[in-house]
């Protein structure tokens, strides 16, 4: 078995815990925990992040960015008022291995932690070491199913 680096085990380190907690709760103290009203999904390592650690363990993808504007409202009401339009800018990752294809917008979507099941699928598939924690809550072994489904299915490509 192969070692990460400290960089690429940091990254690792968020995406496992995208999916050990795959969503979180705001109290109202404003910390998030289980068990509240809110919920506020784990948010993913940035695109650029995980463009360098795809880069770090040589796999093919595309990455791209493109330009999209974004209405504005004027500070403090909840209404447009006719504040404009502002430029950003979005990257986008497709990695065809995994059938993985996100954009900036990604991070707000409840499926956070299939995406990070199948980036790390794909790094235990090319041998590196991951040690995924062991829990005694079945629902968080559930995630853990979309790991081990997308190495499956990598093998099963592999193999034809």
């Amino acid at each position: 078995m192969k070692k990460l680096n400290k960089q690429q085990q940091t990254v690792v380190d968020k995406l496992i815990n995208v999916v050990v907690n795959p969503s979180m709760v705001k109290k109202r103290t404003g910390r998030y925990a289980r068990g509240s009203n809110k919920i506020v999904y784990t948010r993913l390592p940035q695109i650029k992040t995980l463009v360098s650690l795809l880069d770090s363990l040589n796999v093919s993808y595309k990455s791209d960015s493109y330009d999209y504007d974004l209405r504005t409202k004027c500070a403090g009401l909840r209404y447009s008022t006719g504040g404009g339009t502002r430029d950003y800018i979005a990257n986008r990752l497709k990695v065809d291995a995994i059938d993985l294809d996100i954009d900036t917008q990604y991070k707000w979507s409840g499926d956070n932690y299939r995406i990070a099941s199948k980036i790390l699928g794909l790094i235990i598939f090319l041998g590196y070491d991951i040690t995924l924690p062991d829990l005694d809550d079945s629902d968080d072994l559930d995630n853990f199913f979309w790991v081990h489904r997308t190495v499956d299915n990598l093998n099963q490509k592999k193999s034809a």
